[in-house]
């Protein structure tokens, strides 16, 4: 079971390093697993002045774990759903 949650964990990483900052939900899945996850960003923003260029980076992130769901029964499983926030955040 952790081998497979781990699998999962990396694919929502990886979907959340193509978000850029910006909020959202999503879901993703593997074989065993489907995850609907929240996603919340607070950007941090430099605005540059006359000798350095504006950047923008991300000051504080959170995933939330919605709900993750056993994809053979289709049942919520808590037990996933905390070791994945566990992981994420």
């Amino acid at each position: 079971m952790q081998a497979s949650l781990d699998d999962l964990a990396h694919k929502i990483r990886l979907h959340i390093a193509h978000l850029a900052g910006e909020d959202t939900t999503f879901e993703e899945k593997n074989d065993d697993w489907v995850a609907r996850i929240q996603y919340e960003a607070t950007v941090g923003e430099d605005k540059g002045d006359r000798w350095t260029a504006p950047s923008w980076w991300i000051d504080r992130e959170k995933a939330t774990v919605v709900y993750v769901s056993d994809r053979h029964s289709d049942n919520d499983n808590d037990e996933a759903a905390d070791y994945l926030t566990k992981i994420l955040n």
